[in-house]
């Protein structure tokens, strides 16, 4: 009676053992991965979140104030916003407009491709906008109005494709117009997108330029 006892003592530790074991092995394999040289909340440092990038943005020396309306600061490899100011709300983008008017028309035309242009002469972004729209459409005789038409609708196609939030687009060029707005959050997702397209990137960066157009 005094073995059989001891051997169910042993029974049971061992199976208290095992459960133990187990319940070890079950809390390692929920842990989350670490990856190298990351720092952990456990250990005392929480990842940076936007506000507190933000707030040390504004405290770095030689800060600078900003008076527009709105305003966002992005890192371009990363997408973190470093700092924001009314980056939603909506505004009226003129002439920046044609950082999207670009990114449509190279979504259709080659760099080194020749246009011909019709009426629409008095802007340049027109005759992008037109050439690109007959060739999306395969009209060469479409009128510019139903050009701008087909172009803009392009245009709102592509801001949804690249995430925008509150922009709509009426023309390539930027005239005003209370349906034509956009907001800072797009126009940064707009830019980033251009920044990779290595011509267009190639062509900001030049400084000055000479030529006779041909």
């Amino acid at each position: 009676e005094g073995q059989e006892n001891t051997e169910n003592q042993e029974n049971k530790e061992d199976a208290a053992a095992d459960q133990a074991e187990g319940e070890g092995e079950k809390a390692e394999g929920a842990k989350e991965p670490e990856t190298d040289g990351a720092t952990t909340e456990t250990e005392g440092t929480a990842a940076a979140t936007p506000t507190t990038l933000q707030e040390v943005w504004l405290q770095a020396d030689g800060a600078p104030t900003i008076t527009a309306e709105s305003a966002l600061l992005i890192d371009q490899e990363s997408g973190t916003i470093l700092y924001e100011k009314n980056a939603k709300e909506k505004i009226y983008p003129a002439s920046v407009t044609k950082i999207i008017t670009a990114l449509v028309v190279m979504d259709y035309l080659q760099p080194d491709e020749i246009i011909t242009v019709g009426t629409e002469i008095n802007d340049s972004a027109n005759v992008l906008a037109a050439a690109t729209a007959r060739k999306a459409e395969n009209d060469q005789d479409m009128s510019f109005a139903k050009c701008e038409a087909v172009f803009t609708d392009l245009m709102n196609k592509k801001a949804e494709e690249l995430g925008a939030v509150n922009s709509h687009f009426t023309n390539a060029h930027g005239y005003h117009d209370e349906n034509h707005y956009s907001c800072a959050y797009d126009m940064a997702l707009f830019t980033m997108a251009f920044m990779q397209n290595e011509t267009l990137a190639e062509i900001v960066s030049e400084k000055s330029f000479s030529g006779n157009g041909a």
